[in-house]
């Protein structure tokens, strides 16, 4: 008889039977005001302009601030150790937690309500401007940055978002183990440095670095 069980996708982190405490209706009703409401976050809004002078919609790739990109950095590299040698528990590890609950979703609802806090202790930014570098790049690539092709424009963010938004959603009993996510970070960050050398910052994080694009979304 074939297995089904080897293929089974487990759908929005419900990984075994859950008896809501609550009636259905209450259950869906409020789900739907919650999702309806985290759109209002971000629906645009018509403001004066007049004596206002209107800056130009791109992000500016700031030079690497060092406070806060080292404790971004040492925070970030906390989280990777304890997700590969710490318990391997999803509820006794802290990995799990910061990355799906804080980084994942808290961080994204606070930008909607206070604007893009995050652009001087996003590990992953500090990272890329870390590599932008022309000395090094010459060094390692001799040359200068490599243009952004007009056709790429947004979708290696948009690619990414879809990849985490997966681990979330249908695979998360794989993604959310310690070690699992903590390696995902640390390939990440692995990127982030490649591109950062390759494009330069300023375009990788408007366009394909995956939180700045989504908490400049959002705030």
């Amino acid at each position: 008889m074939f297995d089904w069980s080897r293929y089974l996708v487990v759908g929005h982190a419900f990984g075994a039977r859950y008896d809501l405490p609550i009636p259905l209706l209450l259950f869906v009703l409020g789900g739907g005001a919650v999702v309806f409401a985290s759109f209002l976050l971000v629906l645009p809004r018509t403001v004066p302009v007049e004596g206002v002078s209107i800056l130009p919609d791109r992000r500016e790739a700031r030079r690497l601030s060092l406070p806060p990109a080292v404790l971004a950095w040492i925070v970030f590299a906390l989280l990777i150790v304890s997700g590969f040698i710490g318990s391997q528990a999803v509820a006794e590890n802290i990995v799990p937690t910061a990355f799906w609950l804080l980084i994942w979703i808290a961080v994204p609802v606070s930008c909607g309500v206070l604007g893009d806090w995050t652009r001087q202790v996003n590990p992953f930014a500090a990272l890329a401007r870390a590599a932008d570098r022309p000395d090094l790049r010459q060094t390692l690539l001799a040359g200068p940055a490599v243009a952004w092709p007009d056709w790429l424009g947004w979708w290696p963010a948009t690619v990414l978002f879809f990849i985490v938004a997966c681990g979330e959603l249908i695979y998360n009993a794989t993604a959310t183990k310690p070690a699992v996510t903590a390696f995902g970070l640390l390939i990440y960050a692995v990127v982030n440095i490649a591109a950062g050398l390759v494009f330069g910052s300023e375009v990788w994080l408007e366009r394909g670095e995956l939180f700045s694009v989504l908490y400049g979304t959002w705030g």
